[in-house]
């Protein structure tokens, strides 16, 4: 009897960590999505114009760094 609860409780800790790390997934699908979007904007893009004012940079503000691994 006491090693059926020792597993329930083992269970139910497990459980707690996969939907944590589940969840913490889940918030990084939507930076993904994004990037994809924006990346395919620029490699898709047939207008030059547009894409010179897209990748120009403004020196007042901080650099964006994209590190993708």
């Amino acid at each position: 009897m006491r090693i059926k609860s020792v597993v329930k409780v083992m269970n139910f800790h497990s459980l707690l960590r996969v939907d944590s790390s589940r969840k913490k997934a889940e918030k990084y699908f939507a930076y993904e999505k994004e990037l994809t979007d924006f990346v395919d904007n620029i490699l898709n893009n047939r207008n030059l114009i547009m894409d010179k004012k897209l990748l120009k940079l403004n020196k007042n503000k901080k650099p964006l760094n994209i590190y993708i691994r």
